[in-house]
């Protein structure tokens, strides 16, 4: 029998008709300790996962495309009227889930996305650039970079340089 520290437990309670849900978790987290993360973030995601597959187990699925459909990248619905229902509404579904999840990681992770965002954002930049532009552009990020930890050095210190 496991030890009781050894069960996590989260549960979800939804109030429907005010609109409400709240999560349990136990044990609580501790705060602030990256080691305790790990083992809720997989109860978590393994729940997650679980709850969606028997929410949508019923679901009915589309047929799986032909070899020739798949050859030539098409779906052809072999009963237009039901077949397209049935992808409307799964696509609908598909698209609350992709949305809740896309908001969660901004919400959670806002830097993360921020940095992978300017990332892309300088490669595809530098691609279309002229080497000299390219350079100046080099020295400019240079000059923020400096910039930036100069400021942070003088929140260290207490110090202000001018």
């Amino acid at each position: 029998m496991p030890k009781k520290t050894d069960v996590i437990k989260i549960s979800f309670t939804a109030d429907m008709t005010k609109g409400e849900i709240e999560a349990r978790i136990v044990p609580k987290q501790k705060r602030g300790v990256m080691t305790d993360i790990k083992p809720y973030l997989n109860v978590m995601l393994s729940a997650v996962k679980m709850g969606l597959t028997a929410i949508l187990a019923d679901l009915p699925v589309l047929r799986p495309a032909t070899e020739p459909e798949a050859q030539a990248k098409v779906y052809i619905f072999k009963d237009e009227k039901n077949d397209n229902a049935l992808y409307q509404t799964r696509k609908a579904i598909y698209q609350v889930v992709a949305d809740v999840f896309k908001n969660t990681l901004k919400d959670l992770f806002p830097d993360v996305e921020f940095i992978m965002e300017t990332v892309a954002h300088q490669q595809d930049l530098v691609t279309e650039m002229s080497i000299e532009d390219a350079a100046d552009h080099k020295r400019l990020i240079e000059d923020i970079a400096k910039e930036v930890r100069e400021e942070e050095s003088t929140k260290d210190d207490g110090t202000t340089k001018m």
